[in-house]
């Protein structure tokens, strides 16, 4: 186990970045998984990261459900499935210092993209098929290489065009799809020792209090305004990460 004053700088990561989780839909492993490599090893980050990405999801589904946009979504499941699973070879195979540059590189530059994109798209788009699963196999292979598999998922379901309530409800269904797949993959490769679900159970209770606040905000703080703040922070991390 860490010490106490790490222990307490995990929760607080935890909770700032479930309340970025809570008003958009996602960006909780973009603040999370590079905070926790400033404190930890890579191949223990991740998986802890996971056990608190699990929890928070599961409990945001069980709210937002029934805002879900499920045409076209089941290809976008399937396809990050076997992204997953590229991914875990890839953490297995390659040097934790060489995987933590390019994750550097990939925070600086979703950072720049979300600091540009203002909304998301006003005309509601059909799905696609090939566009949903590119963004699904790259999404699963990322999230287990990297831990947040995020970015290629956020730019497809926004450039679907969803109200605000649907596009964050269907985010956190896709993320439970890659964490859940993730999961199962770390647990065959051996990276959720007991260490890490005991290190991840005793950040569920800071996840929650973040969701609840970050609630709150998606209720009553301009969402462009909210977006460009994590941006800036992320560039910042990515960029620290990198040297």
């Amino acid at each position: 186990m860490p010490e106490l004053h790490i222990l307490a700088l995990l929760m607080v990561i935890v909770m700032a970045a479930f309340v970025a989780k809570g008003a958009t839909g996602f960006g909780e492993s973009l603040v999370m998984v590079p905070l926790f490599l400033l404190l930890l090893d890579m191949k223990l980050a991740l998986p802890v990261a996971l056990v608190a990405t699990v929890a928070g999801d599961i409990y945001l589904i069980w709210q937002h459900h029934r805002d879900v946009h499920w045409p076209g979504m089941p290809v976008v499941l399937v396809t990050a499935v076997a992204g997953v699973i590229l991914g875990t070879l890839l953490l297995q195979g390659l040097d934790g210092a060489i995987l933590q540059k390019y994750f550097a590189a990939l925070v600086i530059a979703f950072a720049l993209n979300l600091f540009f994109l203002n909304k998301v798209s006003e005309t509601l788009r059909k799905p696609h098929p090939l566009l949903g699963g590119l963004a699904g196999l790259s999404s699963g292979a990322i999230d287990a290489a990297f831990g947040t598999g995020g970015p290629p998922l956020v730019m497809y379901v926004s450039w679907l065009g969803l109200p605000r309530a649907a596009f964050r409800a269907t985010l956190v269904l896709l993320a439970i799809s890659l964490c859940s797949s993730r999961l199962v993959t770390y647990s065959l490769a051996g990276l959720m020792t007991r260490q890490v679900w005991l290190l991840g159970s005793l950040l569920v209770l800071p996840m929650i209090l973040g969701a609840l606040i970050g609630r709150l905000v998606h209720q009553r703080v301009n969402e462009a305004l909210f977006r460009k703040m994590i941006a800036l922070l992320l560039v910042v991390i990515g960029i620290k990460l990198l040297f």
